[in-house]
């Protein structure tokens, strides 16, 4: 589909696939688009396997790896910092006071604040679709999670290579054991990314730029191709034209040769598409 609408319009592209690493997410809210939370709103985290009611406060998730894992007063982000819960137990589920308030949608992924917690990447469903996307021929990329190590790029490579696939892994950094092993990667990796929305909760926000631009200087040292993540173009959602701040930023990282961007929220929740990958081509041209 995507191929031949390209095709309609004379333009050519690529599409990566992105495996997903040890994510987890919230599931469907009943039907609902989105829910309300509010400062000091009790919420229950669950298991989407399990009878919840997302109208009593209990949000169904899609992966049951959080339950026992945490600690109370650990803090949990939900999306990219949108909702901060803090961990008041955590059992069979795991029972949160809402601390900054805002609007939960379905599908959004968590990231705890935890020295018990840190994500891993190839889980054995990542191996199941690396060898769905090798198999299926329609891919021009692999876009690797939560890489910690040359190692998991060899083992996505092999993967890929078992099934007659020769397609580019891109490695994403987004974790202290990806910063930690980071000129491994990316002599192992066709390209890395700096995931900026997960680099940015894992680890404490305001050493992100310093981390971004590391990720940049070990890329370029080892002749590797870098792309930039996350909120580039957020302010298109309250104005018609980037903000100052998406410009600047945008443009910063272009003269520090990024070899590419990859828009998220704005292209996946955002209200404006279209308009925001307009904006986007003319930064970057």
């Amino acid at each position: 589909m995507f191929r031949n609408a390209a095709r309609e319009v004379d333009e050519e592209f690529d599409i990566i696939a992105d495996v997903s690493g040890e994510k987890v997410k919230l599931g469907e809210f009943d039907g609902k688009d989105s829910i309300e939370l509010s400062q000091g709103d009790t919420v229950e985290l669950v298991s989407k396997d399990q009878d919840f009611k997302v109208s009593e406060m209990q949000i169904p998730l899609n992966s049951d790896i959080l339950f026992g894992s945490l600690e109370k007063g650990d803090t949990i982000y939900i999306g990219d910092g949108d909702v901060l819960l803090r961990v008041e137990s955590c059992n069979d589920s795991i029972i949160c006071e809402t601390i900054k308030s805002g609007t939960v949608q379905p599908f959004r992924g968590l990231k705890p604040q935890s020295d018990l917690f840190e994500p891993s990447a190839l889980t054995d469903k990542d191996v199941e679709d690396l060898k769905f996307i090798a198999e299926s021929k329609k891919f021009d990329a692999a876009l690797i999670s939560f890489v910690s190590s040359a190692s998991d790029v060899d083992r996505a490579k092999e993967t890929l290579k078992k099934k007659d696939c020769d397609i580019p892994v891109i490695s994403k950094i987004e974790s202290k054991k990806g910063l930690e092993n980071l000129e491994e990667i990316c002599q192992a990796s066709d390209a890395v990314m700096a995931a900026r929305g997960d680099l940015a909760l894992f680890l404490p926000w305001h050493k992100l730029g310093d981390h971004v631009e590391n990720i940049a200087e070990t890329a370029e040292t080892n002749n590797t191709k870098w792309i930039v993540a996350t909120q580039l173009l957020e302010g298109m959602e309250r104005f018609p034209i980037p903000s100052r701040a998406d410009i600047c930023d945008v443009d910063h990282w272009k003269k520090e040769g990024a070899s590419g961007f990859m828009l998220c929220y704005e292209t996946a929740f955002g209200d404006k598409p279209i308009e925001s990958m307009r904006a986007l081509d003319k930064l970057v041209s």
